[in-house]
């Protein structure tokens, strides 16, 4: 909550009075986990929900003096923290984890840093001067079904509990 919510809330308090002159561009990190919830998990899930409806509150109040706000939500993306977390892509639980990622993700893979900053940049440019108040999942398509119904008429799921 520290990190996530706290240190969106008070950069966004710094920002504020330099950007009231000229307007601008806000873009907050969330997670699709602050769009879900994820089993013991609860403060994270919580900060990044947070994080949403923080954003929403600034785009709304601060719109007409020029200043969006949006948020980016993430899925799993290839980084030294998911390293960290699970284990490189030679370990074994990370080459689990990877896997398991890679067969839950439509488009079958982790995420690139390169494909978060794109997104990044468009929601800071001029590009993208109509969109505020918005919450956009980078994430391969996790969050489009609900339950990976079809992915589960076959037995492949059960290589995901090895």
């Amino acid at each position: 909550m520290n990190v996530d919510m706290r240190g969106t809330f008070l950069m966004t308090k710094m920002m504020l009075p330099l950007m009231m002159t000229k307007g601008g561009s806000i873009v907050n990190t969330s997670s699709f986990s602050g769009q879900a919830a994820d089993l013991y998990r609860s403060g994270y899930n919580a900060a990044k929900g947070a994080v949403i409806n923080f954003t929403k509150s600034i785009a709304i109040e601060y719109g007409r003096d020029g200043i969006r706000a949006n948020a980016i939500a993430p899925g799993t993306i290839e980084t030294p923290l998911v390293d960290k977390l699970t284990g490189t892509s030679e370990d074994k639980e990370g080459k689990a984890f990877r896997e398991n990622q890679k067969w839950m993700t439509p488009l079958g893979r982790l995420g690139k840093p390169e494909e978060v900053g794109k997104l990044v940049v468009f929601l800071a440019s001029d590009e993208s001067s109509f969109i505020t108040g918005e919450t956009i999942r980078i994430d391969g398509g996790v969050m489009a079904y609900t339950w990976p119904g079809e992915m589960l008429s076959d037995d492949s799921w059960k290589r995901t509990l090895e």
